[in-house]
């Protein structure tokens, strides 16, 4: 609890990293890379399993191995320690997205019989040229 306590204390003091300006928004811009490599990993498992369960249980795995992970104190999480750890896990998370990429051949788990979704109504166009009157 005492973690989560000095938390807020932790952001005041240090919001960003102790990071230059233009460092913090190269390692903002990274992180938001990492999300979108995470969005891979989800992908391959909503294909393969078609179960919300089992993506939020990858989210929970996530998100205690980041808190895990990273045994630090919060006060060691500064500069270059900080520009390291965001490379490092997100660079393996591209490292496996583009391995999923290549192992399932651009499909992401999607069988490759897979009819198009038809859950969503079909897109209907307008005629074209004049409304007909009566």
């Amino acid at each position: 609890m005492g973690t989560l306590a000095s938390a807020p204390a932790v952001a005041e003091h240090n919001p960003d990293h102790n990071l230059a300006p233009v460092a913090f928004a190269a390692v903002t811009v990274w992180t938001l890379g990492g999300i979108v490599a995470y969005s891979f990993t989800y992908t391959y498992v909503w294909n393969r399993t078609k179960s919300v369960f089992l993506c939020m249980l990858l989210h929970a795995s996530y998100n205690t191995a980041l808190g895990v992970a990273i045994l630090r104190p919060e006060g060691e999480l500064v500069g270059s320690t900080y520009v390291t750890l965001s490379l490092a896990l997100t660079g393996t998370l591209w490292l496996v997205a583009l391995g999923l990429i290549v192992a399932t051949y651009g499909r992401l788990g999607l069988p490759e019989t897979a009819e198009p979704d038809t859950r969503a109504a079909p897109l209907r166009r307008s005629p074209v040229g004049p409304p007909a009157t009566a």
